[in-house]
């Protein structure tokens, strides 16, 4: 429709997007994002959400997973058609915002993964 391709898949919005974060769009004629738009209690096309993505321990495992369970934190949502300039405005807005904790969360992660590393080298 007119919001995708001239806003969404605008070269203002897509470079600021590909830049700063990575996009997934979803429509809910598929399960996942059904289930994410049912979680976020959607009712207005078009929703731009930005999430921060966590993963956290699982305590079963029966489908032979990795023991994550992936969740998700909303840090800011833009319901409805909304001008292209807007959109980067909140979207750049979000970004600086929670850039710190983004920052933390990569780095804990890396530590971790260090730690894993390190183990399972240990365990050779």
């Amino acid at each position: 429709d007119d919001f995708c391709k001239n806003v969404l898949c605008s070269e203002e919005v897509s470079n600021y997007v590909n830049t700063e974060m990575l996009a997934w769009g979803g429509s809910i004629e598929f399960a996942d994002a059904y289930r994410l738009c049912d979680m976020m209690m959607v009712s207005t096309y078009p929703t731009l959400a930005v999430l921060q993505p966590s993963a956290s321990s699982s305590s079963s495992s029966s489908n032979g997973d990795t023991g994550q369970r992936i969740s998700a934190r909303l840090l800011d949502r833009i319901d409805g058609i909304t001008a292209k300039e807007t959109i980067i405005e909140r979207l750049s807005l979000c970004c600086r915002q929670h850039k710190a904790v983004v920052q933390e969360a990569a780095a804990r992660r890396l530590q971790e993964q260090e730690r894993r590393n390190l183990l399972e080298q240990q365990n050779r």
